[in-house]
């Protein structure tokens, strides 16, 4: 890939990352599963990008919790997959387990932006919350882009590119499927 598309990936990344942890409903890991298709490196670029991004992001939905917890709420509530109730266990499990409970919710399907939005009200200080979102989104960026490189790489070998992409596709598209059918709102 030329470096100009690289530059303009890993920008989307960021900027990707940045917007799904104030109000976007769809999660980086999709762009860094499509990167890590073709490379483990460049999957793991794209995800130190989105990576940094959410942080920034998840900043500014820490201040915006901050300033107006229940606009926050009320915005979050209006997206796909979120309800009152996810935004109260979320409160409740910061104010009980600290960010122990975004690092967990992190695989549980309950977005980052619920738990940065309640964060400062549950005591949580900015350096606390930004250090332990890099465990909270990092670990899962970093496994999927590892699972899927190996996917691609090992159990697929045979299939081509554009299948592997047209199966990449599906998953996702699968996926949102059942998460935003299962998934309370």
């Amino acid at each position: 890939m030329p470096t100009t598309t690289r530059v303009g990936h890993h920008l989307l990344a960021f900027a990707w990352g940045m917007s799904e942890a104030v109000v976007f409903f769809v999660v980086p890991d999709v762009l860094i599963t499509r990167a890590s298709l073709g490379s483990l490196r460049f999957g793991l670029l794209t995800a130190a990008f989105a990576l940094v991004g959410s942080l920034l992001g998840g900043t500014l939905s820490y201040f915006w919790g901050a300033t107006n917890l229940d606009g926050a709420r009320h915005v979050l509530d209006a997206l796909p997959a979120i309800s009152i109730g996810m935004l109260d266990g979320a409160q409740h499990a910061l104010a009980t387990d600290g960010m122990l409970a975004a690092v967990l919710g992190s695989f549980s399907g309950v977005p980052y932006k619920v738990f940065a939005v309640h964060a400062s009200s549950a005591g949580i200080p900015l350096t606390a919350f930004v250090l332990a979102s890099i465990p909270a989104r990092g670990i899962r960026f970093v496994l999927l882009a590892t699972i899927t490189r190996v996917l691609a790489r090992y159990a697929v070998s045979v299939w081509t590119m554009q299948r592997l992409r047209w199966i990449w596709a599906l998953v996702w598209i699968a996926n949102y499927a059942i998460y935003w059918t299962v998934m309370p709102n």
